[in-house]
């Protein structure tokens, strides 16, 4: 955990809200989303 700037681990909620996200938001197109806790924001 100490590489993850959230300092904790994801959960399945948090990869089901970006799921949801994707899911319903009508304007978003071919979109990749790091659920990553910000671990690629650092790299």
């Amino acid at each position: 955990m100490s590489k993850v700037p959230l300092k904790k681990p994801g959960t399945v909620r948090d990869m089901a809200d970006a799921a949801y996200f994707l899911a319903t938001c009508a304007y978003a197109t071919g979109q990749v989303i790091d659920i990553d806790g910000g671990w690629t924001a650092g790299a």
